[in-house]
């Protein structure tokens, strides 16, 4: 809250507490929020990477087998 505001609505230190507790907690919820929901979309995002770790790897001969069917068609 900006001093003049403060000055304007005639706020005692009591309600300018307050108003800094609901703010805080209004803060709080929201980062938590998006935190929350970055590190969900981090998760799914290293589950994809690990499952293709997991995959069995492609060799050249696969390869060239493959680019070979493909040239073929």
């Amino acid at each position: 809250m900006n001093s003049q505001k403060v000055a304007r609505e005639n706020l005692g230190p009591e309600q300018m507490l307050n108003n800094l507790r609901a703010d805080v907690r209004k803060n709080r919820e929201l980062s938590q929020d998006v935190i929350g929901r970055e590190l969900n979309d981090k998760r799914e995002r290293l589950h994809k990477i690990e499952t293709l770790l997991q995959e069995p790897q492609t060799s050249q001969a696969e390869l060239e087998k493959l680019t070979s069917d493909v040239k073929r068609l």
